[in-house]
């Protein structure tokens, strides 16, 4: 390895995590917020809600995405956070 080189190590349990922001069209009750305990929450007065932390891999992320699909929220923009 070089000078000023270093490697990321995956965290315990395995797989990378990324950080990844959902944004809902809809306020969360918080029985629905409960439903996602990995993932931190952020109101957006008018325009719905923020829920954004680490996804492990993409069976993760698709989980994510189904269980949202499942509970009838309508997902309005994702992205993945920078590292």
């Amino acid at each position: 390895m070089m000078p000023g080189e270093h490697t990321s190590h995956p965290p315990p349990g395995g797989g990378i995590r990324l950080r990844y922001e959902f944004v809902i069209a809809a306020r969360l009750s918080d029985t629905v917020v409960a439903a996602f305990p990995e993932l931190k929450v952020s109101e957006r007065p008018g325009t719905g809600t923020t829920l954004f932390g680490p996804v492990t891999d993409r069976a993760h992320l698709d989980g994510l995405l189904a269980q949202f699909s499942d509970l009838g929220l309508e997902l309005v923009d994702m992205h993945r956070l920078p590292d």
